[in-house]
């Protein structure tokens, strides 16, 4: 699967590349947040396309891209206790979060924070709160029916494990935890890699969506265990609208969004 900004249409293969994008558009980059020496802004077109710019002391020092429907979210409800922290980029923090239905803990998930400095000290409170969380398609196997999803193969890295119809399977934690890894002795993992998740499920909605640069991809909304999940993907992902009733297997990394400010 190519990148991630190719999920959201915007072909920026290398560095160069991101650094023209945001050169010639940055009069469209709006300030959604500041701090001392910092700040945090964003374009998003009419699309949902939208990438975020992490800037420190006048200079550029991360991007990270997200999506915002143009008919709104999806939303879950979560519960965190404490930040985590990139090691190797302090904006590129995130949570690991209890998913809550009814109250009620469902599964849990690393989770890529897109502007995790301002939430930094809010999210050392334990709390719940309302989360806008986007997958960003590594892998994707669509099936027509649930027929079809029981017999057909699944994703590789699951050996035997067969997921169910409404799966969420937080691969990327276990490997920060180190499970699986001879002698239980984790790898450094960063919270990009540990925010990744196995996730199948319905597809209640499907668009193809075509941002300013001119470039299309799909938009879909999931009905998977913690609940809606939008998912953005490269046009070439799939062969055309999928089917009415179909269900999506997908690897994803997901960025997040609380919606309430800090």
């Amino acid at each position: 699967m190519s990148s991630h900004f190719e999920s959201i249409g915007l072909r920026l293969p290398d560095a160069k590349a991101l650094v023209d994008f945001v050169g010639k558009n940055w009069s469209r980059f709006q300030e959604e947040l500041r701090g001392d020496d910092t700040r945090h802004l964003r374009w998003t077109d009419p699309s949902g396309a939208s990438l975020a710019v992490h800037e420190q002391r006048g200079e550029v020092v991360c991007l990270t891209p997200f999506f915002d429907p143009p008919e709104g979210p999806s939303r879950w409800t979560v519960r965190s206790n404490a930040p985590r922290e990139d090691e190797e980029c302090v904006h590129c923090g995130g949570a690991d979060v209890d998913v809550l239905v009814d109250g009620e803990m469902v599964t849990r998930s690393t989770v890529q924070w897109l502007q995790f400095m301002p939430y930094r000290k809010w999210l050392r409170s334990s709390r719940e709160y309302s989360l806008t969380v986007v997958g960003f398609t590594e892998k994707l196997i669509l099936y027509p029916d649930e027929a079809a999803f029981d017999r057909g193969p699944q994703l590789e890295g699951l050996g035997s494990l067969r997921l169910a119809v409404s799966s969420f399977l937080p691969f990327g934690m276990f490997e920060a935890a180190g499970l699986g890894v001879p002698g239980g002795v984790p790898a450094p993992v960063g919270v990009r890699r540990a925010a990744r998740a196995s996730i199948s499920g319905r597809i209640s909605k499907a668009n193809r969506r075509e941002n300013t640069q001119g470039t299309a991809f799909w938009h879909l909304r999931v009905d998977s265990l913690p609940g809606q999940l939008d998912v953005v993907a490269p046009l070439e992902a799939l062969d055309g609208p999928p089917p009415a009733g179909a269900i999506a297997l997908l690897d994803a990394w997901l960025v997040a969004r609380p919606v309430d400010l800090p």
